[in-house]
């Protein structure tokens, strides 16, 4: 599939084709109609590029099922080529026959909400992603915006029950922020307050500095 930045109409044409084939994977599957699995064999039978994602994924599973450890891992390594990772593949190929309820739902896997929509609920897991500099608080500057911020913030932190990240970038390109520098970004200052006994911080290298490394 062509990437984001191609310029020629031609490939962004194929580009959006492609999208929207795969977005279309998820409708039923978000429902709880159905599993991913099952929606991509469907879109195997009209589209090309999705017979061959199909073709791979079975080919994974007949390597599974069977009792020759060499050929699953041989289709293994032939259907990863179409991911950026081998983690990747693995996380995809985990979900692949899940099932989960109504989008939004008590047995959602994941929910995705905003501060205020999380108050009153709760979750073994939470994530708080967007945290860096002039982003959340917006401005520091405006004393009373700042504390209605860190009350929503406070909210969302409470949410968790066993595990509680939160998620700052360091850099994010131009087509991710409205920020005119977005090339050197801090953290929060509501993450740079937290005690440092009472939390545990990692830097988490982005896919291409994983790759150079490796090579």
């Amino acid at each position: 599939m062509p990437g984001q930045r191609v310029r020629l109409d031609a490939k962004k044409a194929v580009r959006h084709q492609y999208c929207q084939e795969v977005a279309q994977l998820w409708g039923p599957v978000v429902t709880g109609a159905a599993t991913l699995a099952s929606t991509l064999e469907d879109g195997a039978k009209t589209s090309d590029k999705l017979s061959e994602i199909w073709q791979l994924v079975e080919e994974v599973q007949r390597g599974h099922a069977s009792d020759d450890v060499a050929s699953f891992l041989k289709a293994a390594r032939h259907a990863a080529k179409v991911f950026s990772s081998i983690d990747d593949f693995y996380k995809c190929l985990r979900k692949l026959e899940s099932k989960p309820g109504p989008a939004g739902g008590a047995n959602s896997a994941v929910r995705v909400l905003t501060f205020r929509n999380s108050k009153g609920l709760e979750a073994d897991c939470v994530f708080i992603v967007g945290l860096e500099d002039n982003s959340i608080p917006r401005d520091a500057s405006d004393a009373v915006q700042t504390a209605e911020e860190a009350r929503m913030m406070f909210v969302a932190m409470t949410r968790a029950k066993e595990e509680l990240h939160l998620l700052h970038a360091r850099k994010r390109t131009g087509a991710a922020t409205f920020k005119p520098d977005s090339r050197k970004l801090g953290p929060s200052v509501f993450v740079s307050v937290l005690p440092s006994d009472q939390c545990a911080r990692q830097y988490v290298a982005p896919e291409s500095a994983r790759k150079k490394k490796a090579s």
